[in-house]
């Protein structure tokens, strides 16, 4: 379990990935449906590099989206309720 996140220079990152999680090039990332906002199962990016962090305990993985967003005609938001 990890945390995704955008970056404009680095594209998509999963985050808080330990350094023994077994992931490697061609995973199909979904979503968990932990937060409570997405359901489970939806998938969202393909794992395209892992690399470990050095001295660190976590792994750096960057990942494809599996949608190519210019190619999308509609979309839905999902807001979280106050």
């Amino acid at each position: 379990i990890g945390i995704i996140k955008f970056s404009v220079s680095r594209g998509l990152i999963l985050e808080d990935l330990p350094a023994d999680a077994e992931i490697k090039k061609g995973d199909l990332i979904i979503s968990s449906g932990l937060g409570g906002i997405f359901p489970s199962g939806i998938p969202v990016a393909i794992v395209d590099s892992v690399a470990p962090n050095d001295g660190d305990i976590l792994k750096k993985v960057t990942l494809l989206p599996t949608v190519d967003f210019y190619k999308i005609d509609e979309m839905y938001v999902l807001l979280r309720g106050r």
